[in-house]
């Protein structure tokens, strides 16, 4: 695709309400921020081009997409270019956050150095303790919590920890998988949040039809920038194995074949589990933080 001045309409408008402070919107800050992001934009595009190449094949022949694009009467290649800023800006906001979890040995020093800080020994005979800053222990599971500030119990973790330190086991110098997959999860959402918010805006201001829902075109695009990772953001449905139970649900959905399986069809409402899902995060994207963002001098 051929970048010209007048396909990055669409940037434009998102760049002069998002990459900028929100108490400047004076007019020369409004033309000092779209210039910036466009600027970048372009100095960006061939490498933007060129990684999601495979992405907009998908979207010049999904005939869903074509067809909400005529409808809400937007013009395909600004509509692209829009996709690749969004997707790009929001990747810079959130580029330091995915920061390694700490290994569970550093964990155990983190504990050790917070009891060592707190805890007291209160006879030389190491006989008696104390815990004079109320230092707590807790423990939660699901449905239950247990705590206590027992000194001598404290202490006795304090020496778990310390030997623990010295131990030459070398999975306790591993991230654990589960603490970097909840963390990439919430890095997700907020992401999620953010990309959802610049489209909203684009598309409340320049669509006036009801359907089809803009959370679900939405939905799609998030499956193509790869801040969704489930396909059925993008194709609206399950792959549901056809069991005894839900025969009845392939007339109602009809099938669907996949790698030469046959499966139900089953639809998602994408919007709402969008709309959910970003619900649940009340964090503000660090845009301030992106090279996008206009700078005051």
């Amino acid at each position: 695709m051929e970048l010209t001045e007048d396909k990055l309409e669409y940037i434009a408008f998102v760049a002069r309400r998002y990459c900028r402070p929100d108490e400047f919107m004076d007019d020369d800050t409004l033309e000092l921020a779209e210039l910036t992001a466009t600027d970048i934009f372009k100095n960006r595009f061939s490498i933007l081009e060129e990684q999601y190449n495979d992405k907009y094949e998908e979207f010049i022949s999904n005939l869903e997409i074509q067809k909400t694009l005529t409808i809400y009467n937007l013009n395909p290649d600004k509509f692209w270019l829009l996709f690749l800023f969004a997707t790009d800006f929001t990747n810079s906001c959130f580029s330091y956050e995915i920061k390694s979890p700490p290994t569970t040995r550093e964990t155990i020093m983190d504990l050790y150095d917070m009891l060592n800080d707190t805890l007291q020994i209160k006879r030389e005979l190491h006989t008696e303790y104390e815990n004079p800053h109320n230092t707590q222990l807790i423990l939660k599971t699901e449905g239950k919590t247990v705590s206590t500030d027992n000194p001598i119990l404290l202490h006795l973790f304090k020496k778990f920890c310390a030997e623990h330190l010295l131990s030459v086991d070398n999975s306790l110098d591993i991230v654990p998988y589960w603490s970097s997959t909840t963390e990439e999860d919430k890095v997700r959402t907020r992401k999620m949040k953010f990309f959802v918010e610049l489209f909203r805006y684009f598309l409340d201001a320049h669509i006036t039809a009801v359907k089809p829902s803009k959370m679900t075109f939405i939905g799609r695009f998030l499956y193509l920038a790869n801040i969704a990772e489930q396909e059925w953001f993008y194709t609206s449905y399950l792959h549901t194995p056809i069991t005894k139970r839900n025969w009845f649900m392939i007339k109602q959905f009809g099938t669907v074949t996949l790698n030469g399986i046959e499966y139900i069809r089953e639809p998602v409402d994408v919007g709402k589990k969008v709309a959910d899902t970003i619900k649940k995060c009340t964090d503000y994207a660090p845009i301030s933080t992106s090279n996008y963002f206009y700078v005051m001098s």
